[in-house]
């Protein structure tokens, strides 16, 4: 998800765990660094929390354990295993698989579009079109994968 240096936290089980925690500028104080072991924190597969990434533009995303892995993978350290679906976006004027996104029109109207319909869109804004992405980020902010 990163692509500014913004702010960013893990919301589990009523805890908010951040980057940074900064008692300045009004974040609830009992708020908790991400630097813990996720052993610690998460239960095991069903275990269900957030994460939020950039606090102005917000991309919220709810997670979920749905295994746990044992054996030696080459080190001791944990590794994450994770999997995101490449979602199908259709260009609003053909219906084809689009390849880029206005992120002006990402929360209202159509978006989406394929390369050879980008001149019939109705935004006023025709150069900000981003290319497609496999992230949640995809349209917001600076994000181009």
């Amino acid at each position: 998800l990163e692509c500014c240096g913004h702010l960013s936290a893990f919301a589990i089980d009523g805890t908010n765990y951040m980057v940074s925690v900064d008692r300045e500028f009004g974040f609830d104080p009992n708020d908790r660094s991400m630097n813990v072991s996720l052993s610690d924190v998460l239960t095991g597969p069903g275990h269900r929390f957030r994460y939020e990434y950039d606090f102005g533009s917000t991309t919220e995303l709810v997670l979920r354990v749905l295994g746990v892995r044992e054996g030696n993978i080459g080190r001791s350290a944990v590794r994450l295993l994770a999997r995101n679906e490449t979602p199908v976006w259709l260009c609003a004027v053909c219906k084809a698989p689009a390849n880029r996104v206005c992120p002006y029109c990402l929360n209202d109207g159509e978006p989406f579009c394929c390369a050879e319909h980008m001149a019939d869109h109705l935004c006023d804004e025709p150069e900000a079109f981003m290319r497609i992405v496999n992230s949640p980020r995809m349209g917001v902010c600076g994000y181009i994968g």
